[in-house]
């Protein structure tokens, strides 16, 4: 290093790298050492640095940051890899803000006639000046030209690199001489007129230099001594160039045919090459390493660290004469093209499929001369690579890493392709949005369009419909939901509309997103999953406050499907929770009626029916009513509701004991048996082994906070807490929270039309627990002191002598003994006194609970055609008797239907429930 670039580096590597503006450019004649200089103000700038030779041979924007990111990457800076795609501005941006130092050489290749650069690098130096805070990274650009001084520049710190001064110059070549054994080719007292006659140019001097190991001094000059007074001091870039290129071709021309031969072959490389590449050129390995040697001692190869390049002059000389010679140079692109491709020609699935930009130069070297099946072959294989590893992935990569590695591979497989490869195009599009940068997911949105055309994936619909969503008005929805129609088949079709939907509705376009569903409806029929449709209108309605709207479709879903069809139950499920939080008693007739209309499952039936008797508070009658369907999961977390609203949490846990999927955990019954935990004394009072204490392990964690956070007023919270508009949620199975089991003296109802049920609550006040009496300790018996306004028609109970009824008073009238489980009364505000209880047991349960089933569904069928109007005494029978079938007290159902009477049994044999008859005619001693 001459001291004239130590200076420099040191001014630079001082206020330049702390304070000053983050892009400098260092600009002089060709050989002036602006290389060198910026070589030394990396090393010793304590910064992660780069050094990118840029080079004319058609190297684009996107290659020159491929090429940049690869080389942070390897430097351990990922950022400007995670970038790749999104344009040089943005690459670069992210990346200086970081603190490293980029240096791009020969940036004058960029340069146009006007002496300005690509409007995007021009955007780039401009807003890397203007953002403040000033980014911690720095960018230095070397140029023989001069930049076109405009307001992009203006606050670039831009400096001039000089010759050294004669003296200086004098020491340098005094230095070359030396180290070349060839000081008495210019002696001591001519080696200023030398130096001043080369212009000071460090450079030529080297050139020079290198040429007076096979020519004199005076055969390489040819001046006379006084020519050299006459010169200017300070020689234009041209004449240097023609000194060097003078030089250089007279030390070409001295080389072995083996060391010129290899310069040639290696002056097709855009880059720098490793010493593989120098290896790859000849056959015989020792040859080649003493061309490599001789070409390096003449200064015609030079080598940073383990890259090496040849010198640019020498590069474009011995390029010239490569270009004479059409079969040399296809064998020299060809080597090079195999050095960048020899890892995407592997087999094996570790293959180091990598190395992008290596792709990218093997792209150059076979296209620069028509080659493209050659690279198509390349091509084709390393597509298939990729499809060979990524095909079974189900998952983005975990570490920022692999996704930083699969993105750039990615990315210079797909460069420059139209079509086709519509797996990699969705990968690529799922890494972008999953790194999330700015115009990542427009870049997506591109990638998955073109990957549409070719795939009938519903991953790739589905992905492309949302970002069409995010990108484009409801009309291009629409639009690409048409094509959809004709392109999928109707299982992907359903999943594409709901996705779709959902997208449109979370940006405000609900009526869009119902309309879009009816367009599709009729093509989704056949697929199994069309119930999703139906369920998403619902949920949709719902949100909008529109609870009828939502019920109605969901049943014209349920009649559409039939019965029979796989989830279609899950659709009266829906209808009737949402009729059961606006406690709608018309709604959910109106569903019992479409069950028994389309001869749906009786179970469906009894949910209906149990959800009415909790609105009426009617807990203990309700939980009678699971008996007939014990698997049923739904009915079992309404009774487990119900035990523990009727201050009976023992029975409550023994209800939700057993093995509960996990899908089913998170949408209530955690939830639930976290209640019952609290009901019967919390985390507190529980041993460290117990069930409790692994019920409430298991909601806390769902709920990902620790156990001990799990108490009343969280348990609420989770209860009011509601998605943005889909997915599970507890209170949609349990809507509303009486106030005998919070303590409240309110009711709590969740409706999804509403923000909170909180609001205005003071839910510290709140206490699941409950007393030795077996109540709520805050219980205000019976809440706010009235019942839903449900409609409050007589229950009739399991009774000897004659029915008992509860009427609107809430007081009980009987006519002799009273067996109801060994309860005294009945209903909130029941009284009983001066009466016998007996415990009735059945005789066979299995036949009961068939029977009590029965029962259900021709009292239902019955209230839904009227047809007990006319004998209200004789349905109450009926309804009595199922009460006492589930319960298993086989005498009471016998008691009851005996006063049923002929017109009970001439309505099941109509209606077709066989065993219901049956017991009716036994009863009744026919």
């Amino acid at each position: 290093m001459t001291r004239f670039e130590g200076e420099l580096s040191q001014w630079l590597s001082g206020p330049w790298l702390s304070d000053g503006p983050p892009v400098a450019v260092l600009a002089g004649f060709s050989g002036v050492g602006k290389t060198n200089i910026a070589h030394e103000v990396a090393e010793n700038s304590g910064r992660t640095w780069i050094f990118e030779k840029l080079v004319s041979d058609n190297l684009t924007l996107d290659e020159i940051t491929l090429n940049v990111a690869e080389s942070l990457d390897s430097c351990g800076s990922r950022t400007m890899a995670d970038l790749i795609g999104s344009g040089i501005v943005s690459a670069f941006s992210k990346s200086l803000e970081e603190p490293i130092l980029i240096i791009l050489d020969d940036f004058h290749e960029l340069l146009d006639e006007q002496g300005l650069p690509p409007r995007e690098f021009r955007t780039l130096i401009h807003r890397l000046c203007t953002t403040r805070p000033i980014p911690a990274g720095r960018l230095l650009l070397v140029t023989n030209r001069a930049l076109t001084q405009e307001s992009w520049l203006d606050q670039a710190h831009v400096r001039r690199v000089e010759p050294p001064s004669e003296d200086r110059a004098v020491g340098l070549l005094t230095s070359l001489l030396s180290s070349q054994g060839v000081e008495d080719e210019v002696p001591p007292d001519r080696r200023s007129d030398v130096v001043r006659w080369l212009g000071c140019n460090p450079r030529a001097i080297q050139a020079l230099v290198a040429c007076l190991a096979n020519d004199s001094l005076d055969d390489l000059i040819e001046l006379d001594r006084d020519s050299w007074d006459v010169r200017d001091e300070v020689v234009g870039p041209e004449l240097v160039r023609h000194l060097e290129e003078r030089f250089l071709d007279r030390t070409l021309q001295c080389l072995s045919p083996e060391s010129l031969s290899l310069s040639e072959a290696l002056s097709v490389y855009r880059k720098s090459f490793t010493k593989e590449a120098i290896q790859g050129v000849g056959a015989n390995n020792s040859e080649t390493e003493r061309a490599r040697r001789e070409l390096s001692s003449r200064f015609l190869l030079e080598r940073r660290r383990n890259w090496y390049s040849l010198n640019p002059v020498a590069k474009e000389l011995a390029r010239a004469r490569i270009l004479l010679d059409e079969r040399r140079l296809r064998r020299a692109h060809s080597r090079a093209a195999e050095y960048y491709s020899r890892h995407f020609r592997a087999r094996n699935a570790n293959a180091r499929i990598d190395k992008a930009a290596d792709f990218v130069e093997a792209r150059f070297h076979l296209l620069r001369f028509g080659q493209r099946d050659e690279f198509e072959d390349i091509a084709r294989g390393f597509r298939k690579q990729l499809l060979l590893i990524y095909r079974n992935i189900d998952s983005l990569p975990k570490d920022a890493g692999g996704q930083r590695q699969l993105l750039a591979t990615l990315w210079a497989a797909l460069e420059g392709e139209e079509k086709g490869y519509s797996s990699l195009r969705a990968w690529f599009a799922r890494l972008l949005l999953s790194r999330g940068e700015r115009d990542d997911a427009l870049v997506a949105y591109r990638q998955i369009t073109v990957a549409a055309r070719e795939s009938a994936s519903q991953d790739v619909w589905i992905l492309r419909c949302k970002l069409a969503v995010r990108f484009e008005d409801p009309a291009i929805t629409h639009t690409i939901i048409s094509q959809a129609r004709e392109k999928l088949s109707p299982g992907v079709l359903v999943q594409v509309a709901r996705v779709t939907a959902v997208a449109l509705t979370e940006k405000g376009y609900s009526v869009d997103a119902l309309r879009l569903i009816n367009e599709v409806e009729q093509d989704c029929l056949s697929a199994n999953d069309a119930w999703l449709l139906y369920h998403t209108a619902s949920v949709i309605l719902a949100q909008d406050g529109r609870d009828e709207d939502a019920i109605a479709a969901l049943l014209r879903g349920y009649e559409t499907l039939g019965p029979n069809r796989d989830k279609s139950s899950r659709l009266i499920e829906e209808g009737a929770f949402i009729a059961y939080a606006g406690k709608r008693s018309a709604l959910l007739v109106e569903i019992q009626r479409v069950i028994l209309r389309s001869e749906g499952w009786h179970g469906l039936t009894t949910l209906c029916e149990m959800l009415k008797l909790q609105t009426e508070r009617k807990f203990a009658d309700s939980v009678n009513l699971t008996y007939a369907h014990p698997g049923y999961l739904a009915l079992k977390v309404q009774s487990a509701f119900s035990l523990l609203c009727d201050g009976r949490a023992e029975e409550a846990k023994e209800v939700l004991t057993g093995r509960i999927p996990s899908r089913y955990l998170e949408g209530g019954i955690a939830w639930m048996r976290a209640v019952t935990c609290q009901v019967l004394g919390g985390l507190q009072e529980v041993a460290p082994d117990s069930l409790e204490r692994a019920w409430l392990s298991d909601f806390a964690d769902l709920q990902g906070v620790e156990v001990e956070a799990v108490t009343t007023e969280s348990l609420l919270r989770c209860w009011d807490a509601l998605p943005e508009i889909f997915g599970a949620r507890v209170s949609f199975y349990v809507p509303w929270l009486p106030a005998e089991l919070t303590g409240l003296d309110q009711d709590l109802i969740r409706v999804p039309s509403q923000p909170s049920a909180l609001d205005g609550v003071d839910i510290s006040r709140a206490n699941f627990r409950i007393d030795s009496t077996g109540k709520s300790t805050g219980e205000s018996q019976g809440g706010n002191g009235s019942a839903p306004s449900f409609g409050c028609s007589p229950i009739y109970v399991n009774t000897e002598g004659g029915p008992a009824v509860l009427s609107s008073a809430r007081r009980v009238e009987m006519g002799s003994n009273y067996n109801v489980n060994q309860a005294g009364a009945v209903g909130d505000g029941a009284q009983a006194s001066g009466n016998t209880f007996n415990q009735v047991v059945g005789g066979n349960s299995e036949e009961l609970r068939r029977l009590s089933a029965e029962l259900q569904r021709l009292t239902a069928e019955l209230r839904v055609q009227d047809a007990g109007s006319e004998h209200p005494e004789a349905l109450g029978e009926l309804e009595g008797a199922v009460a006492a079938a589930a319960s298993g007290d086989e005498k009471g159902v016998r008691s009851h239907l005996r006063r049923s009477g002929q017109w009970a049994l001439n309505a099941a044999t109509s209606i077709g429930t066989a065993l219901a008859a049956a017991w009716i005619r036994e009863s009744m001693g026919m």
